[in-house]
């Protein structure tokens, strides 16, 4: 796509990246949403009380660029930052990048064609991702192209998160207002991690989704990443799902199992063989027959994946590049 390839005035797009002590990769992250096709951003980057180089990364990117600015924080979460972010911002559209992960350049574009085509219906477009490495390699380029959900979605969201990260989605900020904006409760609770999910519940509930599916986001799985917490992860989605049970048993109670056999095989790949052995207990809890099912089935597509080499996620290649080059004019 062309740069700014939007027929008639662009809208500005709000991209909130909440950080805390994120300095290894921010620059990275920053990086990658400045090089968007879509220029007209307001970039807001809000340090949550980092105690690392992480606000000097921000400034050195808002000297290079009028984008971007920084709002600090006493450190309250993620959905704390990100409401923060939000409300700081005139946008009418909102696009959250968490500060370890990257958007491949045209990404916000096709976003917000597919907002535009749609129309009012639709109050949040999101891309496919990747899982990527620390160094930059993509895991499974295969899971990023799988179904597309489009239109009333809430039961498929309720059985796989599909929209998958936070850094995936497009949002019309006056829907995030109307629903309350990301639930900073659930950190009170012991159960951060699915702030992003329960969001996207309660916008799918009376609006419309569209997805651009294209890999566009990468999102970055490190031994750091607040996914890497299991129980905690599992905690917070049972927290998330559980108002929608009555009407959605089915759903929620597979969900749930899904939900625990894809982090046990991270914990299984990680050789955490503790973790592992208790997602797979939730997941048994949730549903024995539908976890033993399932299991054969991940076994059968992770024998056929075996055999594809990782290869680099583009994004990240882009983010070095710039990063070398500003290192150079300074």
């Amino acid at each position: 796509m062309n740069r700014q390839s939007i027929s008639g005035s662009c809208p500005l797009v709000a991209v909130v990246i909440p950080a805390h002590n994120a300095a290894a990769t921010l620059d990275a992250a920053l990086h990658s949403a400045r090089g968007q096709t879509y220029t007209h951003l307001d970039i807001i980057v809000v340090d949550d009380g980092s105690t690392d180089e992480t606000p000097s990364i921000a400034v050195a990117h808002k000297r290079a660029d009028a984008r971007v600015r920084l709002i600090s924080q006493e450190q309250g979460g993620v959905a704390s930052a990100r409401n923060r972010g939000t409300a700081e911002a005139s946008a009418e559209f909102v696009a959250t990048l968490d500060a370890d992960d990257l958007w491949q350049p045209e990404k916000i574009e096709r976003q917000m064609s597919a907002m535009m085509d749609t129309g009012e219906s639709c109050a949040l477009v999101y891309t496919f991702s990747v899982a990527v490495r620390e160094d930059g390699h993509a895991i499974d380029w295969g899971a990023a192209f799988g179904r597309a959900f489009n239109g009333y979605v809430l039961p498929d969201l309720l059985l796989h998160n599909f929209i998958a990260n936070g850094s995936s989605p497009l949002l019309r900020k006056r829907v995030m207002r109307e629903v309350g904006g990301y639930d900073p409760g659930l950190r009170a609770q012991g159960a951060e991690g699915c702030e992003d999910l329960k969001l996207y519940l309660a916008v799918a509930e009376s609006h419309g989704l569209a997805a651009v599916p294209l890999p566009l986001t990468g999102y970055r799985v490190t031994s750091t990443s607040m996914s890497s917490n299991v129980m905690r992860m599992i905690r917070s989605h049972r927290l998330v799902t559980e108002p929608y049970r009555e009407r959605y048993p089915r759903e929620v109670r597979l969900g749930r199992v899904y939900l625990a056999l894809y982090y046990a095989g991270r914990e299984f790949a990680a050789r955490n063989y503790l973790g592992w052995g208790q997602a797979v207990r939730e997941a048994a809890k949730a549903d024995l027959g539908a976890t033993l099912r399932a299991a054969a089935r991940k076994l059968f597509r992770r024998a056929r994946r075996s055999a594809v080499e990782p290869r680099p996620f583009p994004a990240a290649r882009a983010a070095e590049v710039g990063a070398m080059q500003g290192d150079q004019a300074s």
